[in-house]
This record gives C-alpha cells, sequence and structure tokens, in this order.
C-alpha cells in the first residue's frame, strides 16, 4: 500500500481486532438464541463472556483506529461514519452489561439479556457493514470511494504478498485469541455463578 507507507502495518491490529469485536457479538447472538430455545442458564453465560471480550477488542479497535487517523488525517476524530457507528456499538454494549448487572434473579436476567442481545447484534451488523458504506466517509468502501480497500480489492496488486500472509497470521492469531479468551471467561463465570449459589444456600 504505497501511500500509507509503515502506517499500513495498523491493518495486522485493526482490522483483526474488529474481525474479531463483530464474531464475538455474533456468538453472542447465537448463544442468546439457544438460551431462549433451552433455557439452560450455560448458554447465557456464554453470551455474556462473549460479548465482554466483544466490547473488549471493539474497544481497542477504536483505539488503535483514532491512534491512525492522527498520524494520517490529522485528528483523533474526524467524525467518520464508521468511527460513530463503532462508538455507538460500544455504548450499545455497555448498556448490555449495565443490564446484566441491574437485574435480579438468573433466569430474568437471562431471558432480558439475551433478548438484548440479539437485538444489540442486529444493530452490530447494520452500524458495521451497511452504515459505513451508504454514507461518505474517510474509510475504504464509503459510498463516495470507489476504492474498497486493499485487503477487499479484487486487484492482485493491491496488497504484495508478504503483507497478505502477515495479516493472515495476525486474523488467525487474533481469532485464535478470542476464543482461548472466551473458553476462560466462561470457565471464570461458571465458578462465580457456583460460588453465588454457595454462598445463598
Amino acid at each position: 500500500i504505497p501511500a500509507l507507507e509503515e502506517r499500513a502495518r495498523i491493518m495486522y491490529f485493526h482490522v483483526p481486532m474488529s474481525w474479531v469485536a463483530f464474531l464475538a457479538y455474533f456468538v453472542t447472538l447465537i448463544c442468546s438464541i439457544q438460551y431462549l430455545r433451552t433455557k439452560n442458564l450455560d448458554w447465557e453465560i456464554q453470551a455474556a463472556s462473549s460479548a465482554a471480550i466483544g466490547t473488549l477488542f471493539c474497544a481497542l479497535a477504536y483505539i488503535t483506529g483514532s491512534v491512525w487517523a492522527k498520524f494520517n488525517w490529522g485528528k483523533f476524530y474526524s467524525g467518520d461514519p464508521r468511527e460513530i457507528s463503532v462508538l455507538i456499538l460500544l455504548l450499545i454494549y455497555g448498556a448490555y452489561f449495565v443490564l446484566r448487572g441491574s437485574v435480579d434473579g438468573n433466569e430474568r436476567r437471562a431471558r432480558l439479556t439475551s433478548v438484548y442481545a440479539i437485538l444489540g447484534c442486529v444493530a452490530a451488523m447494520f452500524l458495521m457493514f451497511i452504515v459505513p458504506r451508504i454514507m461518505q466517509g474517510l474509510h475504504p468502501g464509503s459510498s463516495d470511494d470507489k476504492n474498497i480497500g486493499p485487503l477487499a480489492s479484487m486487484d492482485k496488486d493491491a496488497i504484495d504478498l508478504t503483507k497478505a500472509v502477515i495479516f493472515s497470521m495476525s486474523l488467525g492469531g487474533f481469532t485464535l485469541l478470542y476464543f482461548w479468551l472466551l473458553n476462560l471467561g466462561i470457565r471464570l463465570r461458571m465458578i462465580e455463578e457456583k460460588v453465588l449459589h454457595h454462598e445463598a444456600v
């Protein structure tokens, strides 16, 4: 990506973090649907664990994007549709955890947060994939940008082989990191639930 020079290296971190955030929110959606189908609280625990990781990576993607924007566009926040979308997404999932922490009773909490998580994931798809593409913006793929970006471009010269390999490894590595953190998060939450249940008894 000649025009970006060394600044292109942000894609090794920023894009995989964004991918993991959406993957985590999608897993939250699946687990929430499974809870509503089965009423098994383990699904709700998995949904909450995945949502927490998704929100962490969403925040990290926002921060790394802001730092990159400062050096490339001149300021941390430019009012780009994708920047606004991610900020709204962080608020939506911040509210998810407020809701989860404020409702008493495991089953009632699980039911309400599962419905909210489903709506949140639908909003995430709209905010991450539709809004930035129908509005004018600075990110590749905006409505006024004919260049879809080096990673999605069909042009074989858009990104060289070395960068493509490194990016693929980074994407795979961040995905594996997500599943490892998800496993730890689920185990931790299940231990917490057992301790709380034991204290209640």
